[in-house]
C-alpha cells in the first residue's frame, strides 16, 4: 500500500492484516500542518489482474475531512485497508508558505514584510509600513515584480480610493514597492532650441509649475521647438510611467498637462529624415569626368577666342 501527500513520511508501506486508516497515518508520522482543513482519499483496485495483481480498475472507496486539529472522525479512523490501497492527503486550499515582499523609500518603516494572506494589496502593505513620510512622492512610486519587471504604479491614486483604484494591486512573493522622495522639477529633452543647439542629447531639469502643458515648458525653458522638432510627436512621460502624446486636431494641437516629476520629449524625426536624405543625395552624386572635360574644353576655347579677337583689333 501507499500513502502520499501531506504526511511527514509519505511512501510505500507493508500491508498488515486488519490495518486501519488511522494505523497507516500514524505509521507515516501523522499529518503535516498543511493538511489542516483539507481532505484525504482512499482508492482501491476492485478487480485484480491474475497476471499483475497491482493492476486493475481503481475507484475512490473512502473520502474523509481533516479538521483543523489534524484529525479525522472515529468511523473513518477505523476503516480497514486492503492490499494495494492508495491514500492521498490533500493540501489545504487556505495554506500557503510564508511569502515576503519589500517596501523601500519614503515610508515610516521600510523593509521586508510577510504577506498576511493571499489577497493582501498595496494599500494594506503601506499601512503596515506606518504610512508615508512627509517627503513621499506617491505619484512616482514603483512596483517591481520578479520575472515581470516594472508595473505602472500611482500610490496617490491608491490612497484616494483604495476600493476602486486600478493601482491597488494584489501583491505576490518577492514584490518590491518603492516610494521615492518628493521632486519639484520637470525634465525636457529632444529637439528644442536650448542654447541654439536644436537638440538636447541630455535632459535639462526645470522648475515644476502647476497646471502647465508640455508646449509651455518647451517655450518657457528650452527656447521653443527646434528646427527639426516635431510638435505632433511630442510626448510626456508622467511620473508613474504612463506616456501621453499630443492630440492632433484639424486646426490645433492639444499638448498633455505636465505633472510634477514628468519628462517631456520632443521627437526629432524631421532632423533624422533630413540628415538621411542629405547623406543619400551625397552618395548618389558621382563625379562625371566627361562633363568636366567638356567644361574645361569650352573654357579654353572661350579664352582662345578672346585672344584672337584682341589680336585682330590691335592689327586694325
Amino acid at each position: 500500500m501507499f500513502i502520499n501527500g501531506e504526511v511527514k513520511n509519505p511512501g510505500p508501506y507493508k500491508y498488515g492484516q486488519n490495518l486501519t486508516l488511522q494505523d497507516l497515518i500514524l505509521l507515516s508520522g501523522n499529518f503535516r500542518k498543511e493538511a489542516a482543513g483539507s481532505q484525504l482519499e482512499v482508492t482501491r483496485i476492485l478487480e485484480l489482474s491474475k497476471d499483475n495483481p497491482k493492476k486493475g480498475e481503481r475507484i475512490v472507496v473512502k473520502r474523509s475531512d481533516i479538521n483543523l486539529n489534524l484529525n479525522i472522525n472515529e468511523d473513518d479512523q477505523s476503516f480497514v485497508l486492503e492490499p494495494y490501497d492508495r491514500v492521498v492527503i490533500r493540501r489545504s486550499p487556505d495554506f500557503e508558505i510564508m511569502q515576503s515582499v519589500y517596501v523601500m523609500g519614503e515610508v515610516k518603516y521600510p523593509g521586508e514584510y510577510s504577506l498576511i494572506n493571499k489577497g493582501e494589496n498595496v494599500h494594506s502593505l503601506i499601512n503596515r509600513a506606518g504610512g508615508f513620510t512627509d517627503f513621499a512622492f506617491r505619484e512616482a512610486s514603483e512596483l517591481h515584480r520578479m520575472n515581470e519587471g516594472h508595473i505602472f504604479m500611482d500610490l496617490g491614486n491608491v490612497f484616494e480610493d483604495p476600493q476602486s483604484s486600478k493601482y491597488n494591486y494584489i501583491l505576490s512573493n518577492m514584490d518590491t514597492v518603492i516610494v521615492p522622495k518628493l521632486r519639484n522639477f520637470v525634465s525636457i529633452k529632444g529637439a528644442v532650441k536650448y542654447f541654439v543647439v536644436d537638440s538636447l542629447p541630455e535632459k535639462i531639469n526645470v522648475p515644476f509649475e502647476a497646471d502647465k502643458k508640455a508646449d509651455y515648458y518647451v517655450n518657457r525653458y528650452a527656447g521653443g521647438f527646434g528646427k527639426y522638432g516635431k510638435k505632433s510627436g511630442t510626448f510626456v512621460q508622467q511620473p508613474n510611467g504612463e506616456v501621453q502624446r499630443v492630440r492632433n486636431y484639424v486646426f490645433f494641437k492639444k499638448f498633455p498637462l505636465v505633472e510634477n516629476g514628468a519628462t517631456i520629449v520632443v521627437d526629432e524625426r524631421d532632423r533624422r529624415r533630413f540628415e538621411e536624405e542629405r547623406e543619400k543625395k551625397r552618395k548618389e552624386r558621382k563625379f562625371d569626368w566627361n562633363r568636366a572635360i567638356d567644361s574645361f574644353a569650352s573654357a579654353i576655347i572661350s579664352v582662345l577666342t578672346m585672344v584672337v579677337l584682341i589680336q585682330q583689333l590691335k592689327n586694325n
